[in-house]
């Protein structure tokens, strides 16, 4: 995929992704800070002398613990304090840390953050990587149990299970005992954002997390898997071909990476829906577009935002949010809205099977002729449509190739897992 260029600092990047997880699911809100603040409790007593960049990327690694969870439907179950493994959000997320993270060192935390203490000892894992699931795992368990109304005092007793929690790890999480509901002074703690912050992320791994943030999004349906980078891809070469600058054309390709992060809040159901939305579930779905501006608002260059969320507004007025008109609308921003349309009818969907290019081609003019997009951006589209969609597929490709992996490791590690925990038995 192409690069996301635009430099974004620890809290922006850790922010994104607080913001995203948050839109998951309305009960995890913040759950992964608070998991990370009650890691980084237990990290410092049992590893007190631990690197600072180990020991960051550790407590990162706790706040994303969940990164797999929008893919699935475990989240019912993941916040119960009583519960078996959920293998399949584990999974998932420490494939997203594998295959998209500059975490890939410390994913085994995550894979095994369900597993009980008893059963870790037979896994052939990192003892600070087995530690660290444990870690994970009691945090993770506290902070479900608290947030349930119990008193900390309580939480003691709810640990002493020697077969799903290891005691040693238990006891350093209750030397810092933690009033609920936590106060913004607590989840944010100076301690906690001074260790996040204080190592700057590198260019390349701010590409890595931002593309990891794009494909925990995309990979929640199989029909929108390709379609970011797909969108991302028709957009530069437009804006190549238009000539544009070399510093636009970035910002055109950093917005049309992040038009659609608000999907992370709309449920599979809307999106894989199969047929016409009627009026409450086409509502549900163009919210997208203030999710996402939710989670970028202050985070980028505003410019690029405005590129983000901007591509369903048309030239006549009738799009939304805002119903904004040709006057309003820049040329980067008519760009995306035809690539997001290119994409969307070239893309299979479960409502449609892929356009062919005479039957995209014959939309596209009648939308300008309507006075909906940019006929200027709509004439170079066509005049280049072949080349353009071939560098397209051949990006897509690249991502279907991985997430044909990312399916086929789900599968392979669920089995072996399953006979890992059997032969543990």
């Amino acid at each position: 995929m192409l690069p996301f260029v635009y430099p974004m600092d620890n809290h922006s990047v850790i922010t994104l992704f607080q913001r995203m997880l948050n839109h998951v699911d309305t009960r995890l809100v913040d759950h992964g800070f608070r998991v990370a603040a009650h890691a980084d409790h237990m990290l410092q007593e049992l590893y007190p002398d631990c690197d600072p960049l180990i020991r960051r990327n550790l407590i990162l690694t706790a706040l994303l613990h969940d990164i797999g969870a929008n893919k699935t439907d475990e989240i019912d179950n993941l916040l119960k304090f009583e519960t078996d493994s959920s293998w399949q959000h584990a999974i998932y997320g420490y494939l997203f840390l594998l295959y998209f993270s500059p975490l890939k060192d410390y994913a085994d935390a995550v894979l095994y953050h369900h597993t009980n203490a008893s059963e870790l000892v037979n896994f052939k894992l990192d003892p600070l990587l087995r530690d660290m699931a444990q870690i994970i795992n009691i945090a993770d368990r506290a902070d479900i149990y608290l947030s349930e109304g119990h008193s900390w005092e309580s939480l003691h007793h709810e640990l002493q299970n020697a077969n799903r929690f290891d005691q040693r790890i238990a006891d350093a999480l209750l030397k810092h005992p933690v009033q609920y509901p936590m106060s913004e002074e607590q989840l944010y703690s100076q301690e906690l954002h001074a260790l996040l912050t204080s190592i700057p992320f590198t260019q390349s791994e701010v590409d890595q997390y931002v593309k990891m943030a794009i494909y925990c999004m995309d990979f929640r349906s199989r029909y929108t898997v390709t379609h970011t980078i797909t969108t991302t891809t028709i957009s530069r070469e437009i804006a190549v071909r238009m000539g544009l600058s070399d510093a636009l054309v970035q910002k055109i390709v950093c917005g049309a990476m992040l038009h659609d992060l608000g999907k992370i809040g709309i449920p599979v159901e809307i999106l894989e829906y199969d047929g016409k939305l009627n009026e409450a579930q086409m509502t549900i779905m163009r919210s997208h577009v203030t999710l996402t501006e939710h989670i970028l608002h202050g985070l980028l260059d505003d410019e690029i935002i405005q590129i983000s969320l901007r591509h369903h507004e048309k030239l006549n007025g009738s799009g939304y949010p805002l119903g904004l008109s040709e006057k309003d609308l820049t040329l980067p921003q008519r760009i995306v809205a035809v690539a997001d349309i290119v994409s969307a009818l070239s893309g299979r969907r479960s409502y449609k099977k892929a356009y062919a290019k005479d039957t995209t081609i014959a939309l596209l003019l009648s939308y300008s002729q309507q006075q909906l997009i940019d006929v200027h951006v709509v004439d170079c589209m066509i005049e280049h449509y072949d080349d353009i969609l071939e560098t397209a597929h051949q990006h897509a490709q690249e991502l279907l190739n991985i997430y044909q992996m990312i399916q086929d490791d789900n599968y392979a590690l669920q089995l072996r897992l399953a006979s890992e925990k059997e032969a543990a038995l």
